[in-house]
């Protein structure tokens, strides 16, 4: 009789193991137009659970690997591994020589969300399609 009780609920316990078993792939989501200097709004979902969220800005055509991009924490995911978080957008990016660069108007730029929980698991996203920098052309009073 124990075996039989056992062997019912393993059965039971299938599905919901599965499904949480199933892996969602994280997103990050941008308006497309990001402004350097500037608090912009990014959303994220499809992270495993809360956690912190940092947002890392990389160039894309200038110098391919040999450049490193600006890292910014912006903020923390939900118990839904989502939200809606507010990062500074950098101006510059660091290039071979270890300089900084300023980004071309109307450049693409990689944008990656990097997700921490409190039990140091990790996880990423990339934006989709990569955003386009937009300088503000308005004249300084």
């Amino acid at each position: 009789m124990g075996i039989a009780l056992a062997a019912l609920l393993l059965i039971q316990d299938a599905p919901a193991s599965a499904t949480d078993g199933q892996r969602r792939d994280p997103r990050l989501k941008t308006d497309g137009r990001l402004r350097p200097g500037h608090r912009e709004t990014v959303w994220v979902k499809g992270f495993p659970g809360s956690g912190i969220v940092e947002i890392s800005f990389f160039p894309t055509a200038i110098c391919e690997d040999e450049c490193a991009g600006r890292t910014f924490r912006a903020g923390r995911t939900d118990a839904k591994g989502g939200g809606r978080l507010r990062v500074h957008v950098p101006g510059t990016f660091i290039d071979h020589r270890h300089r900084s660069v300023f980004f071309r108007d109307g450049e693409r730029i990689e944008v990656i969300a990097t997700w921490e929980s409190s039990l140091h698991d990790f996880d990423f996203a990339e934006a989709q399609p990569e955003p386009i920098l937009v300088r503000d052309k308005r004249p300084s009073r």
